[in-house]
């Protein structure tokens, strides 16, 4: 949705683009161990604890277009933390890349 808007600018895009992230963020980032959870259900409860490194790394690039789209800086805030979790616990720092495809907390 951000990359249409990105060409094709809406306001309701980039507004749905806010809403779904916010609200996904709210739910699913692990407080105590940091990182977001992959799945939560209609109850808002998590029903998937792992974390798997595709959905830091892609809610890491929606932050980033969320801030770019819109100067809040939540968004980058939210792309420090993601961030600062990623290179804690992905980045193989030794190797280069990144580590296994997910984890438990």
């Amino acid at each position: 949705l951000l990359n249409i808007c990105r060409h094709t600018r809406k306001d309701w895009m980039l507004q749905r683009a806010r809403e779904l992230f916010d609200r996904a963020f709210a739910i699913a980032w692990d407080d105590l161990h940091r990182g977001l959870v992959y799945g939560f259900g209609p109850d808002e409860q998590w029903c998937d604890a792992d974390k798997y490194f595709w959905v830091q790394a892609e809610s890491m690039a929606s932050a980033a277009l969320l801030y770019e789209a819109t100067g809040d800086a939540k968004y980058k805030d939210r792309y420090e933390a993601l961030w600062s979790y990623i290179c804690a616990h992905w980045v193989d720092h030794e190797h280069g890349a990144w580590y296994c495809f997910k984890q438990t907390r």
